[in-house]
């Protein structure tokens, strides 16, 4: 439902709201302590929206989960042009792209719940045959669109089609010619224009140069136009598998954290949920100008590969997990199927008596080795 410019689902069954502007992108989820009546519902919104008491809200607590998601991370790519990124999780299987028949099924099946989309894949979504009409598909329906591309041979056509229909565009850091060229092309544009770095032991030194407000060596980058950069866990899976003596270690991220604290970025950061367990238990989080969060995987948010099976988190796509068949089957049977509410079981089960655990919940269940904080316990 809407209430002006604010797209607003109420779960009754899970007794929580959440809102969300479409025009800037920003969302609040918190719990109801009752469902308000069509009457109400604007009053209750604007407390929430601008923070104000209300009798109806509990703006200090989170549901723990939605029973839709309002993200869904979309694989609409089934191959990679460009075969040589060591860093990437995914492993090329030179399969065919999602169709557009599929894609509506998607938007048919989930399109009123969700709030955004963010399209990937084994490959850049911009090079999806059909791409004007899965973004026009997705706005059709309510939903804002949102990728990650390499930049690698994008085209004005592209850029155009991504300043038309999506809410932001984020460019991968591969540190090539291309990647500096792309992200001028959507700052040009006045696209909504994020940068994702993976925090890996070669990219330290540029990310605590962002952290310290210098510009890394090297980089051909305007950071005064540039929205976030989003610092990305390394996950050792996929064509990343290899590079496991990449990994940060505990203390690389105490080192991360620190400059991070000192509140001298060049620009907005935002965090991986994937390291919120090290984020949370070791930063002041005083000026902290980080956009950060625990993992949504079955709780807010899904990934759909391009097969239509659906996976609490994309990275499980990859780590020997088979998914669940969305054809044939109703949104309740997919979202309460013994994968989702497993994972589900493992956040609630995780680390019952630690201080943060509301925080980051946990840290990553998805990749076993990817949680770094050694306390991590599970209840039975």
């Amino acid at each position: 439902m809407w209430v002006g410019q604010l797209k607003v689902k109420i779960d009754a069954e899970n007794m929580g709201i959440g809102v969300f502007d479409p025009e800037t992108g920003r969302h609040i989820r918190t719990s109801l302590l009752k469902v308000p009546s069509v009457v109400e519902l604007h009053e209750v919104v604007s407390n929430l929206w601008y923070n104000t008491s209300g009798n109806m809200v509990n703006i200090m607590d989170d549901p723990f989960s939605f029973s839709y998601p309002d993200l869904a991370d979309i694989g609409i790519m089934g191959r990679c042009e460009h075969n040589d990124c060591k860093f990437c999780y995914a492993k090329n299987n030179y399969g065919k792209n999602m169709s557009v028949e599929d894609y509506k099924v998607l938007m048919d099946l989930l399109g009123e719940h969700l709030n955004e989309v963010a399209l990937g894949g084994y490959g850049d979504p911009n090079k999806h045959m059909f791409f004007q009409d899965i973004l026009s598909t997705t706005r059709l329906n309510g939903v804002v669109p949102n990728y990650t591309t390499s930049g690698n041979g994008i085209t004005d056509r592209e850029v155009s089609l991504t300043k038309e229909y999506c809410g932001a565009v984020a460019v991968s850091m591969h540190k090539q010619d291309y990647t500096w060229a792309a992200i001028r092309s959507f700052q040009e544009s006045k696209t909504l224009t994020n940068i994702h770095l993976i925090v890996m032991k070669s990219n330290m030194s540029s990310i605590l140069d962002i952290m310290e407000g210098r510009c890394p060596n090297g980089w051909s980058v305007d950071f005064d136009a540039i929205n976030a950069v989003i610092l990305l866990s390394l996950k050792p899976i996929g064509m990343a598998s290899s590079m496991m003596e990449e990994s940060p270690t505990q203390a690389d991220f105490c080192r991360l954290i620190e400059a991070m604290d000192k509140g001298k970025a060049l620009c907005q950061i935002g965090v991986d949920p994937c390291w919120a367990d090290q984020l949370f238990r070791h930063s002041k989080l005083s000026n902290l100008p980080v956009n950060m969060s625990s993992c949504d995987g079955a709780r807010f948010s899904v990934y759909i590969d391009v097969d239509m099976r659906a996976y609490p988190c994309s990275f499980m796509k990859h780590d020997k997990n088979d998914g669940v068949d969305i054809r044939g089957k109703t949104w309740n049977e997919v979202w309460n199927s013994n994968e989702f509410v497993s994972f589900r079981n493992k956040i609630v089960s995780s680390c019952q008596d630690c201080t943060v655990k509301k925080l980051c919940n946990g840290g990553c269940h998805g990749i076993s080795n990817l949680t770094l904080c050694k306390e991590r316990t599970y209840s039975s």
